[in-house]
């Protein structure tokens, strides 16, 4: 049995509550009720410019034994008294980092408790854990996952701190103007979504493995000299790791450095421990673009691909490492059968990810009359926006039966052209 005794500023027991570890589970009550909420160990917490907010007081203890610092929570397990922000402020804290546990109940305690504090004028941060599993805590990243003082140091040093939106209002004078950097000149941006869509079997996966080659070594991408070679990283849903050898190995060894080139072809799927584990695969590869193909291929079953807000808020977590890495996201995706005629509108699934990406080009084929009313089709890339630049010309490829692929020149077609060219 462990007693948790609550006090208030003055150091006065106002509340006592007990915890019993049965064979059974848990049995958490209070000996003593609190007549009103007051944050757990609040009269240690006067004067103290930083404090660190956990769910639960078994943490609380646990954090102030390994780090010696000042720390908190609410009284009401993962539920948040507004009160306890407002106990804080009269304490004088200017400053509060919250360690949330790795669940849902986590994350609401943890997003709810900042809010109150912002309220207050207390700046926060709220600093997820790495290496936890599902429903861990701090207790068991120290004790089961090896935590050491100098990470953690580290980690609460690196986040961010969060902000209000009335405290993220910028005079224009107070912004800095933030330099794009690109994988193609004014094609593909870095740390920003691309699309490549378009009709099957017109080369799609083709354009990423060309684009990945180029990037090897340094050179191959048109209109652009030599640069900086970037790694690729391929998250493949269709096609094998074997497939993308193979095409890869096409360009020949000069032209392609396979050193430089990474792909996954094991079923992963956009879950959020599937995510966890693509961040970090971007991470310890540190490439410079991610291409995942085909798009639709790796969201589970349970998300509506039709919704704008569960496709943005996934996206939204795998940009933010595309950010902080600077580090191009490339999707493939396919038409849809709608019958409209503007190509963005075409792009399979929600309309949001259209409205997130930076850049699209739709790839397509061309039918060129030429003599005795013979078509010939061409293979064309055009780009259909850009949020970044100006839109570039559109391009011809060419996709030869030994497998090899050839970047031809600039052609004059543009997005309706292709559209009538579907197949």
């Amino acid at each position: 049995m462990i007693t948790y005794e609550y006090k208030d500023h003055l150091g006065r027991i106002v509340g006592i509550k007990i915890r019993k570890d049965t064979e059974t589970g848990k049995e958490i009550y209070w000996k003593k009720p609190l007549k009103k909420a007051v944050p757990y160990k609040l009269d240690t917490l006067r004067n103290q410019k930083t404090i660190f907010i956990l769910e639960g007081e078994k943490c609380v203890d646990r954090f102030i034994e390994f780090t010696g610092w000042k720390a908190t929570c609410s009284p009401n397990g993962s539920n948040v008294d507004p009160s306890c922000a407002k106990w804080l402020k009269e304490m004088n804290v200017e400053r509060a980092v919250i360690l949330k546990d790795n669940d849902n109940a986590g994350e609401k305690y943890a997003k709810e408790f900042a809010s109150d504090l912002l309220k207050e004028k207390i700046s926060c941060k709220i600093i997820s854990l790495p290496d936890l599993f599902p429903s861990e805590d701090f207790v068991d990243w120290v004790d089961e996952r090896r935590g050491t003082l100098p990470r953690l140091t580290g980690i609460i040093r690196n986040a961010k701190a969060i902000e209000m939106p009335s405290q993220k209002l910028k005079r224009m004078t107070e912004v800095e103007v933030e330099k794009v950097n690109w994988i193609w000149k004014n094609r593909i941006p870095r740390g920003y979504l691309t699309i490549i869509f378009g009709m099957p079997s017109c080369g799609k996966s083709f354009i990423t493995s060309a684009l990945a080659s180029a990037g090897s070594v340094g050179k191959g991408l048109p209109f652009q000299s030599s640069f900086k070679p970037y790694k690729t990283l391929f998250f493949l849903g269709e096609d094998s790791n074997s497939i993308l050898k193979e095409r890869l190995e096409a360009y020949g060894e000069d032209n392609v450095n396979m050193n430089r080139i990474f792909s996954y072809d094991e079923g992963i799927h956009f879950t959020e421990q599937g995510i966890e584990e693509i961040k970090q695969m971007i991470k310890d590869t540190r490439a410079g673009m991610v291409v995942v193909d085909p798009l639709n291929h790796f969201f589970p079953s349970y998300v509506n691909t039709g919704s704008d807000n569960e496709i943005r808020e996934i996206l939204s977590e795998l940009l933010i490492v595309a950010r902080e890495q600077d580090c191009a996201l490339v999707c493939v995706s396919h038409l849809n059968k709608s019958q409209m005629s503007e190509a963005i509108y075409r792009l399979s699934g929600s309309s949001g990810l259209a409205g997130l990406a930076r850049s699209m080009m739709l790839v397509g084929v061309v039918k060129e009359e030429i003599d005795n009313n013979t078509l010939y089709d061409r293979n064309v890339i055009v780009h259909v926006k850009s949020n970044l630049a100006l839109k570039q010309c559109s391009l011809e490829y060419k996709i030869y039966e030994d497998g090899t692929f050839e970047w031809k020149n600039q052609v004059p077609y543009n997005e309706q052209d292709l559209m009538r060219g579907e197949k």
